[in-house]
């Protein structure tokens, strides 16, 4: 199995149909992954926990493979999310990009860089255009 056929198994059984118990197989013993949260290394518990809260706000999640570099035993990934708003049940779609370092057919280092900010958006917890609208000099409410 290839690395990208791995991680699209990733995508496949853990973010688009839940499956937690699979999240440990993905891992090797040492994994760190960084970016998913500023400042945080995630462990596979982890990702059983932010997995589902994220999963609560979408429907139907679909993962698609934009582009990829597979070289030694890395993986960059650009990756395209379409899902539906489970609030509203409108389409969202956002990207990610993630650069994974592999031992063996396992996650040994990941760093990711989803756009949260247009997730956030989309499922109405910030307002549109957030980013211009703080670029422009506007503040957020806390």
């Amino acid at each position: 199995m290839s690395k990208l056929d791995i991680l699209q198994d990733w995508f496949e059984k853990v973010w688009m149909q839940g499956d937690m118990d699979a999240v440990d197989g993905f891992f090797a013993p040492t994994v760190s992954a960084h970016g998913i949260i500023d400042g945080l290394e995630a462990r596979p518990e982890d990702f059983k926990e932010f997995i589902p809260a994220l999963r609560a706000h979408t429907r139907d999640v679909e993962f698609t493979v934009l582009r990829h570099i597979d070289a030694g035993e890395w993986l960059w990934v650009l990756v395209g999310i379409k899902a539906r708003s489970a609030a509203t049940l409108e389409p969202m779609e956002f990207s990610g990009q993630l650069a994974i370092r592999f031992e063996g057919d396992k996650f040994a280092e990941a760093y990711n860089h989803f756009d949260f900010v247009s997730f956030a958006e989309q499922i109405g917890a910030m307002p549109p255009d957030t980013v211009l609208l703080c670029m422009s000099g506007e503040q957020l409410s806390l």
